[in-house]
């Protein structure tokens, strides 16, 4: 379910991808939660959209620590972007709590509230990408074990970005 300044809207996809990176010496995960919704008619008006949620976190070694964590406050952004009867408006929440209930293969569980907020699903897990230099080191930071051995790297610039795809 997600509900939006009280008015409950259809899931369209949902889906969950992962970022690990290093700063200052410390691992952080960074997890993103991309929904799209289907149209639905709001006083008078056609409104569908898409959700973007982004929270960074560290001390998380591995998908199956999210199980069961609670995390609060200003932890990332959810982005909302609507199409409110052909104009699009956007809004930002960054003071928000997420649970992570459970895990059901690929499928990860999550209540979301922030201010006229409520997301209550579940989205499929795809895939984790990196900058770390080598799968050596990120194995040391971050538990591969729920990810294929086989990855693609991309050169941009100097930096070479590894993903990996969930099993």
């Amino acid at each position: 379910m997600l509900k939006i300044n009280n008015y409950e809207f259809e899931i369209k996809f949902s889906e969950i991808n992962f970022r690990q990176r290093n700063y200052n010496g410390k691992s952080y995960i960074t997890v993103n939660i991309t929904t799209e919704f289907f149209p639905s008619l709001v006083k008078q008006n056609i409104v569908y959209g898409s959700v973007d949620i982004k929270i960074d976190l560290d001390g998380i070694h591995g998908i199956d620590e999210l199980v069961s964590k609670s995390f609060k406050g200003d932890i990332g952004t959810i982005n909302i972007s609507v199409n409110n009867d052909g104009i699009w408006e956007t809004n930002a929440i960054e003071d928000f709590t997420i649970q992570f209930l459970e895990r059901e293969g690929r499928n990860l569980s999550f209540e979301i509230q922030g201010k006229d907020f409520i997301y209550n699903g579940s989205s499929r897990m795809v895939s984790l990408f990196t900058t770390s230099t080598s799968k050596e080191e990120l194995g040391k930071k971050f538990n591969l074990k729920d990810f294929y051995e086989q990855s693609i790297e991309r050169e941009i610039g100097k930096s070479i970005i590894t993903k990996y795809f969930v099993k």
